[in-house]
């Protein structure tokens, strides 16, 4: 079974300038899962284009200072709205895709699935572009109506001798799941160190990313997924205080070239034909992601470490973004039993 929801607002939005994402409906955590989701399994042309119906017009992370000078970016992001008056509406059909709802099995017969949203702050998703506040909403979550539910139920006689074996043994449901780790850096330092930032069995891989953490938390200002160089010299993800294959990564002159690299290896992007294209570079530097896969680590478990080296410290406080992904899975019985 598919779920999706479709959101139809019958008011004007009282911004004219939407940024990226559904993120006004749903907590920072889980866009920045849905968001590393979308740049590390699609092709780049796709999230565009496809993901338009949930928000993604673009990969282009601009301040909205620097959204003024482009007007081709401003252009395409206004075509996806209606005009009213000084304001746009948009429509939306979110589809969810995080969790047990990552795996490509539809849902077994008599199940009840209930979605459940914690709303973030019109910050979050919004950026000040023209007449911005019209009923005083900054600070709290944008007004949504006429919002309705779509369940797509498929089966085939293939999925009904499969669900039939729930008589001998639970269903399985395996996906992959992705765990948020938000640190702040100190500022006034060129040379930081974070030995525990998380502990126990190594995940299948990790990603990790610098922003401002005015940003994560919402600003009108400043998109909430721009995740720049920030003045790294040198990265380094380690493994119980040893870095791990392939790090630490120097960057010289502000050069995406090896994070780039890199992302692109761990998402299997290359010499692999089914795979059209990748970020561009020009997205990339908007969407500075550093990746690593662990394959034969010298431990199966510990504590996961990052260290940095800046070639200017930090002047305002910036937060260290971890996504943990672990091979996952759930199985339930006939009696709707989960485990």
């Amino acid at each position: 079974m598919l779920i999706l929801i479709q959101f139809l607002p019958t008011e004007p939005s009282i911004y004219t300038q939407l940024i990226f994402n559904l993120t006004f409906l749903l907590r920072c955590e889980y866009f920045l899962i849905d968001y590393l989701e979308k740049i590390g399994n699609f092709n780049s042309s796709y999230i565009d284009t496809t993901f338009a119906v949930e928000g993604y017009h673009d990969l282009y992370n601009f301040s909205a200072s620097e959204l003024k000078t482009q007007s081709s970016i401003l252009a395409k992001r206004k075509l996806q709205g209606k005009s009213n008056g000084d304001n746009r509406i948009y429509e939306f059909v979110f589809i969810p895709n995080s969790g047990f709802l990552n795996s490509n099995l539809p849902l077994m017969t008599n199940c009840e699935l209930k979605l459940s949203f914690d709303r973030a702050n019109a910050e979050v998703a919004m950026l000040e572009h023209g007449a911005i506040i019209k009923n005083g909403c900054s600070g709290s979550p944008l007004v949504i109506k006429d919002c309705v539910a779509i369940a797509e139920y498929v089966t085939s006689e293939a999925l009904e001798k499969y669900f039939m074996n729930i008589d001998y043994n639970p269903i399985p449901y395996y996906y992959q799941d992705c765990d948020i780790t938000l640190k702040n850096l100190p500022l006034e330092e060129t040379n930081i160190r974070l030995d525990n930032i998380k502990g126990g069995s190594t995940p299948t891989c990790i990603f990790a990313g610098l922003i401002a953490s005015s940003s994560l938390n919402g600003d009108l200002a400043h998109s909430c997924t721009a995740f720049n160089c920030n003045n790294v010299t040198s990265m380094s993800i380690t493994l119980n205080g040893n870095a791990v294959n392939g790090y630490p990564i120097d960057i010289k002159n502000n050069s995406p070239i090896f994070p780039f690299y890199t992302l692109m290896d761990v998402t299997n992007r290359y010499m692999n034909a089914s795979c059209g294209e990748g970020l561009k570079l020009a997205h990339f530097v908007h969407n500075w992601i550093y990746a690593h896969k662990f394959e034969a680590e010298t431990s199966s478990q510990g504590w996961i470490g990052v260290n940095l080296k800046l070639s200017e410290p930090f002047k305002e406080p910036y937060t260290l973004v971890i996504w943990s992904i672990n091979e996952c899975g759930i199985t339930i019985d006939k009696f709707h039993q989960i485990e």
